[in-house]
């Protein structure tokens, strides 16, 4: 009798050691279904999720702060492209001379400067050494931009443009050099002007600082 008592036992323990594996295996099934579920979905659908990070300005004065905008990669590269732009226009204009277009120039680095950066400017075409009197009409300065690096320092934008200067003198080439120029610039779009200064200078560009040094080799 206890023989048969045994038997019955340990097909009780059988049976419950079957149960449990198999709710085991079903679950462990469950969760590897879930699992492979998840790892498709992400395969799927991982090109349709970005991260966009966002510009936030802090006002010093308040402490505030204020979401402007997302910045994508095609972003920075409009505006690195706008900032080339207007910083290469800019020294070009300034640099070149050809006295037939000397008053347009002459009025587009003053529209695009700040007033100390005009004066200084202005004093080039001034005295008896003024530019326009000692190159004069036979003379031409072509300039040629060779390239422009971008940076910010305290929050104020600066370029580095590399240019060459070539003279010539009745069409003949008598002087080359390489200068380097280093500006630093903003945007004043909110500053007042005439429909013909915003026709020429739509997003209110102005050079802050401006400096020419020979390159050194």
């Amino acid at each position: 009798m206890s023989g048969k008592t045994e038997e019955l036992d340990f097909e009780l323990k059988l049976s419950d050691i079957l149960q449990k594996s198999n709710k085991r295996a079903w679950i462990i099934t469950f969760i590897s279904i879930i699992l492979l579920c998840a790892v498709i979905f992400l395969y799927i659908f991982k090109p349709l999720i970005k991260t966009e990070p966002f510009v936030i300005q802090v006002d010093k004065s308040t402490g505030l702060t204020q979401m402007l905008s997302s910045v994508s990669e095609k972003t920075i590269e409009y505006n690195e492209a706008i900032d080339k732009f207007f910083t290469s226009q800019y020294v070009k204009k300034r640099e070149q001379y050809f006295y037939s277009l000397l008053s347009k120039d002459y009025m587009y680095v003053q529209l695009n400067s700040t007033s100390k950066v005009a004066e200084d400017y202005i004093k080039i075409y001034a005295g008896k050494e003024s530019r326009d009197k000692v190159l004069g009409e036979g003379i031409e300065e072509k300039v040629k931009v060779l390239s422009v690096t971008l940076g910010e320092n305290a929050y104020i934008k600066n370029a580095t443009v590399r240019i060459k200067i070539d003279t010539y003198k009745k069409g003949v080439v008598v002087d080359s050099k390489i200068k380097i120029v280093t500006l630093a610039y903003t945007y004043m779009p909110a500053l007042k002007a005439t429909e013909k200064e915003r026709l020429l200078n739509p997003l209110g560009f102005k050079v802050t600082s401006y400096r020419v040094d020979a390159e050194v080799k």
